[in-house]
């Protein structure tokens, strides 16, 4: 019965058109793909010489909880839908590995109870292991789906299909105590008043902590976990593929901005990606030192510019200005000549006097970056080439992104207020635009949590539970994509 009935859900599967997928629709693809048999044989496995609690199921199966927490919205109910379809769990383990004892699933549902044994293990496995395979089955579903390509985009002009996206998400925690906070139970006598009857610490999370929100202000303060995540998305609905994700913990030396950074460098130098991902999008957490590092790795880091004073009480936003050299080779002339260039939030401009006296900043045309690997190092330097209107004197101007000794003598900091793609270049809108991509993963963590709460204590624990729902989109997004493909075809036609 099992496999006739998974063979008749992938055959409707085949056929539907629509976005969505069902919890059955994705319990099918997870069996059918490798990412919980690769993951299977990373789990810690104790000394057989000890005594230790026998398990009841093979390590593949204890992953197959984690997806269905996120996706029905609780343990309870992921333990229910998993009771409910155990025979195709028990099918697709025969399919798989024939009459292995040791390989197939127990003739009893994956319970809750399973599911704490499993975690625990989990937590004392070799988690840099489990996330490089986690990070090598979503970058090749990735690239299933044309992300990641090495056919789109230029160093000029980089292609969102090779863009990734970052951003940082505090998780609430279940309860809002805190280390200290005492419950008090009473009692009500024959009179109407109470009596207490004990007191007792509340149940908190042990690693909840204060975390500034909010830009550049910070001044919101949001309780809970922090994680970083990262993510490639295509077009269509439904096709993004959570790459990475880490903890954000407040004694890390440049919070979420270091995290993503490190991310990104993990992505760079991936064996399937390298030069295949051109451009990372980020927010204001982003200072000038991380986007050299990114800079230097290879890759153009895209974020707003903090202004010098944000528009407040009817007064406009004032951009930030600042001062920095560079070389203007002029029309005819092969040699360049330096020049003071000025920088409006990150964009090069020319200031010119009109007939009035008055100073106006022309904006400069960005024509071409590029980069130089430095053999020594193995890093990036990078330059920009921007072209000079004739009435001003025609040519172009030239500019190195990093900054050298002489900028360091003279206090001026490129990487932070020279930008690549700047608030005022054509290509930003339409790259920074994605970043309404990461609000949106953000919105679906919240979704997928229990009301807007998370599903477990401490960072650990809630580390698994987006480690579920990165699981999901790998395994779900090249589905969607086919399915998009497939709408396409009538259109066509």
């Amino acid at each position: 019965m099992g496999r006739d009935r998974l063979d008749r859900i992938r055959s409707e599967m085949d056929k539907r058109l629509d976005a969505t997928l069902s919890s059955v629709e994705l319990l099918v693809l997870l069996l059918q793909a490798d990412l919980i048999y690769l993951l299977g044989p990373l789990l810690w496995e104790p000394d057989p010489e000890t005594g230790h609690r026998e398990r009841r199921n093979p390590n593949w199966v204890g992953w197959l909880f984690l997806p269905f927490i996120t996706k029905e919205g609780s343990q309870r109910k992921a333990e229910r839908f998993l009771r409910d379809n155990w025979d195709l769990v028990e099918e697709a383990g025969r399919a798989r590995f024939g009459d292995d004892p040791e390989l197939l699933p127990a003739t009893d549902a994956f319970t809750r109870q399973n599911f704490y044994y499993f975690r625990r293990i989990v937590q004392r496995s070799d988690e840099a292991k489990i996330m490089d395979a986690m990070r090598d089955f979503a970058v090749a579903r990735a690239q299933e789906c044309g992300l990641l390509n090495d056919w789109d985009g230029s160093l000029t002009h980089p292609a969102l299909s090779r863009t990734a996206h970052t951003d940082g998400k505090v998780i609430a925690p279940i309860s809002k105590a805190v280390k200290g906070d005492i419950g008090r139970i009473y009692e009500t006598l024959p009179g109407g008043q109470k009596r207490l009857v004990r007191e007792y610490q509340k149940r908190y999370d042990p690693t909840a902590r204060n975390y500034h929100v909010g830009g550049e202000d910070g001044k919101a303060v949001v309780y809970g976990n922090k994680f970083a995540h990262l993510s490639v998305r295509g077009e269509d609905p439904n096709v993004r593929v959570m790459v990475d994700f880490a903890r954000v913990r407040d004694n890390e030396v440049g919070g979420e901005a270091a995290v993503t950074v490190e991310m990104v460098r993990h992505l760079r130098s991936h064996p399937l990606v390298g030069d295949s991902l051109q451009a990372a999008v980020g927010d204001k957490a982003w200072r000038g030192a991380h986007h050299r590092l990114m800079l230097q790795l290879g890759v153009l880091s895209v974020s707003p510019m903090p202004a010098a004073k944000k528009a407040r009480d009817g007064n406009p936003r004032v951009p930030k200005r600042s001062t920095i050299g560079g070389s203007w080779h002029r029309a005819g002339q092969e040699k360049g000549e330096p020049v003071d260039i000025t920088l409006l939030d990150g964009h090069p401009h020319f200031r010119e006097v009109d007939v009035d006296g008055e100073i106006h900043d022309r904006l400069l045309e960005r024509v071409q970056s590029k980069r130089k690997e430095l053999r020594r190092s193995g890093s990036f330097t990078w330059y920009s080439v921007y072209a000079v209107p004739d009435d001003l004197g025609g040519g172009q101007v030239w500019l190195r992104h990093l900054s050298d000794d002489d900028d360091h003598k003279n206090e001026k900091n490129r990487e932070e207020n020279l930008r690549v793609i700047s608030p005022y270049d054509p290509d930003y809108p339409a790259i920074h635009g994605r970043r309404q991509d990461s609000e949106s993963l953000n919105d679906l963590i919240e979704q997928t949590n229990w009301k807007n709460r998370a599903h477990s204590y401490g960072d650990d624990r809630q580390f698994l539970d987006l480690f579920g729902l990165a699981m999901a989109m790998a395994v779900t997004t090249p589905e969607a994509y086919r399915r998009s493909q497939l709408r396409r075809r009538p259109a066509a036609a």
